[in-house]
C-alpha cells in the first residue's frame, strides 16, 4: 500500500468534524500529502402549502456563503500547521458529493468523522461516515468523537 499524497476530510463543522479536521491536517503534514477540507450541503425543502415544496436559490447561495467563511476559518487556523491547505464546497447529497470529489481530487485517503452511533440509531438517521466507508473506492479513515483514554 502506497503513503496517502492527497487526503480529502469531509467536515459539517460540527465538534467531532473539526477533530476529524485536526487529525487529516497534522496526518497530511506528517505525510507530506496534500489536504483537503470539504463541505457538502444540500437544498433543503421549503413546505410553502400542503403538498408544495420548493428550493429556494437564496438559501442556497447563504449556505455556500457561510460555508467558505466557515471554511477559510479553518484553513487559516490550521495555516501554521499546513500553509497550503486546500477547501472545497460542493452542492449535493453530502454522502455522494464527498465521494464524487474524492474522485475528482484523486483523493487516496477520505477523513470523516464517526459520532458513534449504533444499531438502531445508525439505521433510522443514517450515517455519512458509514455509508462513505462502504461506498468510496479509496481508504477511509474515520475519526472517533471522543479520544481514546
Amino acid at each position: 500500500m502506497d503513503i496517502p499524497r492527497t487526503i480529502l476530510v469531509a467536515t459539517d463543522f460540527s465538534p467531532n468534524a473539526v477533530r476529524a479536521v485536526s487529525y487529516a491536517v497534522h496526518l497530511a503534514r506528517a505525510l507530506g500529502a496534500r489536504c483537503i477540507i470539504a463541505h457538502a450541503y444540500r437544498a433543503p425543502l421549503l413546505s410553502l402549502r400542503e403538498g408544495t415544496t420548493v428550493r429556494v436559490d437564496d438559501i442556497l447561495l447563504q449556505l455556500e456563503v457561510e460555508a467558505r467563511a466557515k471554511l477559510e476559518e479553518t484553513r487559516t487556523a490550521h495555516r501554521s500547521i499546513l500553509p497550503a491547505l486546500e477547501w472545497r464546497v460542493v452542492h449535493g447529497d453530502p454522502r455522494d458529493a464527498i465521494l464524487l470529489l474524492a474522485g475528482a481530487e484523486a483523493a487516496d485517503l477520505l477523513v470523516v468523522g464517526s459520532r458513534g452511533l449504533g444499531g438502531a440509531a445508525r439505521l433510522l438517521l443514517g450515517s455519512v461516515a458509514t455509508y462513505i466507508v462502504r461506498h468510496a473506492t479509496c481508504a477511509v479513515l474515520t475519526v472517533p468523537s471522543t479520544p481514546n483514554p
